[in-house]
This record gives structure tokens, C-alpha cells and sequence, in this order.
């Protein structure tokens, strides 16, 4: 089994800060700017077993004011805790704007060097780290992996707030074009 902190490409694993630390620094960045929506505030709630900060819901993070591609939103600003906040605890204009609104975001290929993969398990004593040929070997197999598949460079992953999921937007699926993640979506509303 490939250990996923190991992984590296368009899906590395990488180690952030922790809910706590990303609460804050949301907090401080959303008080700059007002909220459109019933909840004006910053929250915190409980998240699964942890204390965690909702964003209020600003005007940027709207549907119309994203960039859209046959009237479906690519790469949309949306809150910093979009995709880790209960449903129940949404905004309503949130989901009175998302809900059911396919979108898509793109995910380049992308790569840790070995010194960054080195610093970002260092925090992690007790697991075996790779040492440089098989760092590479594997960096290079999941970089031809990931250019077969799509072989532009991009994968465009089709998202929806759709209920799917508790408290995140649902994976509907992922194309190596916009025409194929448009046809994604096409099927999914026809229940094709």
C-alpha cells in the first residue's frame, strides 16, 4: 500500500496548518470585508470532534461573480471552509446560491521537490521516508500517470453542493477537457 502522506502529483498530500491555526487567519481576513448573507459573523462550531471557524459568506464567494464557461463556474471563489462546513451551519444565502450549481475546479500537475518532502514529513518521525532515486522513481511514475489520463496537463474535476455530502461539495466526477467535465454534467442533471 502507497503510503499517502508519501504520494506525490496533482494529489500530493501536503501538511497544513492545523483547523485551529486556518480558523484564525480566515477570521481575521473575513472581518475586512462585509457579509452579504443572514450570518454576519464569524462562527465556531464543533466539526468533527473539533472547534473550527465558519467564514461568513461575502459577496465575492456569490455564483455571478465567478468566472463561468457555458454558464458553469470554473475555479470559483468560494469561502476558505467551503468544503469542511455542515450543511446545517451554511449561510442560507449560501446555499440558497450553490445548492444544486455544478462547478469546476482544475488541478495542474504539480510536485514537491525532495527537499520539501522531506520537510513536510519531518514531523512525522516514526514513518520510513524515501530516500532520493525512489522519491524520483515514484515522482516520475505518478507524473506519467497523470499525463496519460490528461494529456493537457489539466484534470477539470466536477464538484456540486448537492447534499451528497454532509459537509462538502460531492465529487461528481473528473474529465481531461471542459467539453468532457461538461458532459459530466449534462448526464448527471438528464440522471443519465
Amino acid at each position: 500500500m502507497v503510503n499517502p502522506l508519501s504520494f506525490v502529483g496533482v494529489r500530493d498530500c501536503t501538511l497544513e496548518p492545523t483547523i485551529e491555526q486556518r480558523g484564525i487567519a480566515r477570521a481575521a481576513k473575513a472581518l475586512e470585508e462585509p457579509a452579504v448573507g443572514a450570518i454576519s459573523q464569524v462562527r465556531t462550531v464543533e466539526y468533527i470532534g473539533n472547534t473550527t471557524v465558519i467564514s461568513p459568506y461575502l459577496e465575492k464567494y456569490r455564483p455571478q461573480h465567478q468566472k463561468l464557461i457555458e454558464g458553469v463556474p470554473v475555479d470559483p471563489v468560494l469561502r476558505p471552509d467551503f468544503d469542511s462546513t455542515d450543511n446545517n451551519d451554511r449561510d442560507p444565502l449560501e446555499i440558497e446560491d450553490w445548492w444544486d450549481v455544478p462547478f469546476l475546479v482544475t488541478n495542474r500537475w504539480s510536485h514537491e521537490s525532495y527537499d520539501e518532502y522531506i520537510a513536510r514529513l519531518k514531523n512525522y518521525p516514526d514513518m520510513e521516508l524515501d530516500d532520493e532515486p525512489t522519491f524520483e522513481a515514484r515522482k516520475e511514475k505518478s507524473k506519467k500517470q497523470f499525463f496519460d489520463e490528461y494529456p493537457d496537463g489539466i484534470a477539470y474535476e466536477v464538484r456540486c453542493l448537492d447534499g451528497g455530502a454532509w459537509d462538502r461539495s460531492t465529487w461528481w466526477g473528473e474529465a481531461g477537457s471542459i467539453e468532457g467535465a461538461l458532459q459530466i454534467i449534462g448526464k448527471r442533471i438528464s440522471g443519465i
